[in-house]
């Protein structure tokens, strides 16, 4: 971080700098920098201020003008000590000013207030935070966030899915906490997905660095990278992703398998649906797919599955899967 001019310096601990100057010089003060300076420049207004002692005085035939002289004196020394203290106090005071300014920003003195989202099956949302970084949330997820980031790292907690659109900043990482792991990033673009009754971790990287920390393991995720992290083994497999991002996914409410079982692709419209089925023929568990589609209603999902695969679905408040015998 650059160091600010003295110029700025005085006018903001004068109260005459701006939002911007004042934001800037409490993230200074902050630094090892900004504190050795504000120390050595204390320190230097109270020697010039403890400076002002009494003159030495040559004898005087008169006690009376000594001790009028040496009155008077007092006086002026007083009077100058009120105002080096004052100049003291001020900045000081213009100095706690700015970190309560600064603290409505940035949460300096420890005290955290939290914010819950909970994103019910079968809806989306997308929460912007103080730092400009975005989440699009999926289906069945759970956000908690501070009100204000901390200074020196910006951390949520993550039970579900979501796609973090990281505003950079390499002083304060982006910390997602996912129980298990943890995601790490200054600034970045990546997708997670870590349900608390899944066993695994996703992690899919568009944009920057990524890594996926747990104890004493870290990985490493360069763009177009995908990582799988098993919260049994602890293992973990990284590999190149195809198709389109999970962002673009987002928006266009899109799902997608691949050769993917039954009970797995069920799961997943359970999530972005809120449907619920029950499986009564179990011939139907034999039966893969892959197919996309893009802002689709449940029903054209389950008409795509029926030209799929001899698979019927017969609606209601659970749906009932069967299949066809001929």
């Amino acid at each position: 971080m650059n160091s600010p001019n003295s110029r700025m310096v005085d006018d903001v601990l004068n109260g005459m700098g701006n939002e911007v100057e004042a934001e800037q010089l409490a993230r200074w003060f902050a630094t090892d920098e900004g504190q050795s300076y504000l120390s050595e420049r204390i320190d230097k207004e109270y020697d010039m201020m403890n400076e002002d002692g009494l003159s030495d005085f040559h004898s005087i035939p008169s006690e009376k003008m000594y001790h009028s002289i040496c009155k008077n004196i007092s006086r002026t020394t007083l009077r100058r000590k009120i105002i080096r203290r004052t100049a003291i106090l001020l900045p000081v005071a213009a100095f706690i000013a700015l970190l309560f300014y600064f603290n409505t920003q940035v949460s300096l003195f420890g005290e955290e207030d939290y914010q819950d989202v909970y994103v019910a099956k079968g809806e989306q949302l997308q929460v912007a935070f103080q730092d400009g970084t975005r989440v699009y949330l999926y289906p069945n997820s759970h956000l908690r966030y501070p009100i204000k980031f901390g200074l020196t790292e910006r951390k949520v907690y993550l039970e579900g899915e979501g796609y973090f659109v990281v505003t950079k900043n390499p002083k304060r990482p982006f910390v997602v906490d996912l129980g298990k792991a943890s995601v790490c990033v200054t600034g970045t673009s990546f997708h997670v997905q870590a349900y608390a009754s899944g066993q695994h971790i996703l992690v899919g990287l568009d944009e920057g660095k990524v890594h996926l920390l747990c104890g004493e393991q870290r990985y490493l995720l360069h763009p177009g990278e995908d990582l799988v992290f098993d919260k049994k083994d602890n293992s973990c497999i990284i590999h190149r992703h195809q198709g389109e991002s999970a962002l673009t996914q987002w928006r266009n409410r899109q799902i997608s398998f691949s050769n993917a079982p039954l009970k797995e692709v069920l799961a997943v419209l359970n999530l972005n649906y809120d449907a619920h089925f029950e499986v009564t023929d179990t011939v139907a568990y034999h039966y893969n797919y892959t197919f996309l589609v893009r802002k689709a209603s449940l029903e054209e999902v389950l008409k795509t599955m029926e030209i799929i695969s001899p698979v019927c679905f017969m609606r209601g408040d659970t749906v009932q899967v069967t299949v066809k015998h001929q």
